[in-house]
């Protein structure tokens, strides 16, 4: 039997309500910047990552937050800088820093629209 052999990752994509609010929460607090338009959202690139902000969607704020079905995890410099920062900006914090060794720490925070992102890396 022949199986797919996923070579890399193309585009993430967030589901939202608000797409101004998605945009100004990707780009002023998690440094993205706007790339282009792919109606019916647009494009946003940091590094080597591109994300495809989609309107018209419920939010999960509106629910219990768990976990999302599929949630990406972004790397940083330092992982407990990068939570620092967030928590200052008032960031939705949905598991608090983490450091299970020396060389690594994760955090999951909530987007405005109750997407969980995950920083894991170095702490």
């Amino acid at each position: 039997m022949d199986n797919v052999c996923v070579k890399g990752l193309q585009v993430l994509s967030a589901y939202v309500s608000d797409l101004d609010k998605s945009v100004k929460f990707y780009t002023e607090i998690l440094g993205f910047n706007q790339i282009g338009k792919v109606s019916p959202g647009l494009t946003l690139r940091s590094g080597d990552i591109t994300l495809y902000l989609e309107p018209g969607r419920q939010s999960k704020v509106a629910e219990p937050v768990k976990y999302s079905e599929f949630s990406p995890c972004f790397e940083t410099e330092s992982v407990k800088e990068t939570h620092r920062i967030l928590k200052d900006l008032g960031v939705s914090i949905l598991e608090d820093y983490q450091e299970f060794s020396s060389d690594f720490a994760m955090f999951k925070i909530i987007d405005p629209d109750g997407n969980v992102i995950e920083f894991a890396g170095n702490p």
